[in-house]
């Protein structure tokens, strides 16, 4: 499921504009969903509005759950952080956001999701007023 979406993770960063870029990424996104649905479909976990209302009960949610559900959570990252890596790379080359300030923060979305989302909107906004 990692394979699946390391070409993808490789175009965002080494060619964004590359015509086959869009379709690598939606195709990573497209395997991990499909691998998704099976996970979650086969996991044995007991959930209820209240376990997703804090993180008390997400712990238990995820304690009581067996690999299927665990898989399913991995693969949700996976699927998720590589579109905002997408919408960081297509913004990059909209805005003229060098791809070398770009590549770091893609790697960062790739390892910490939010961290890489948060350190390309500030890349973002120093190169906005060069950009302009």
């Amino acid at each position: 499921c990692n394979a699946a979406v390391m070409p993808g993770w490789i175009c965002l960063a080494a060619a964004p504009t590359w015509r086959h870029t869009r379709k690598l990424v939606f195709g990573g996104v497209c395997v991990n969903a499909v691998f998704y649905v099976v996970m979650f479909a086969t996991t044995k976990f007991e959930m209820s509005v209240a376990s997703l209302s804090s993180l008390q009960g997400i712990r238990e949610l995820f304690q009581g759950a067996d690999a299927p559900l665990h898989m399913a959570a991995w693969l949700h990252y996976l699927a998720f952080d590589l579109l905002v890596g997408l919408l960081e790379a297509e913004d990059g080359v909209k805005n003229g956001v060098p791809r070398a300030v770009v590549a770091p923060c893609l790697g960062l979305t790739l390892m910490a999701g939010p961290v890489g989302a948060l350190s390309y909107g500030i890349a973002r906004q120093l190169f906005a007023s060069k950009i302009k």
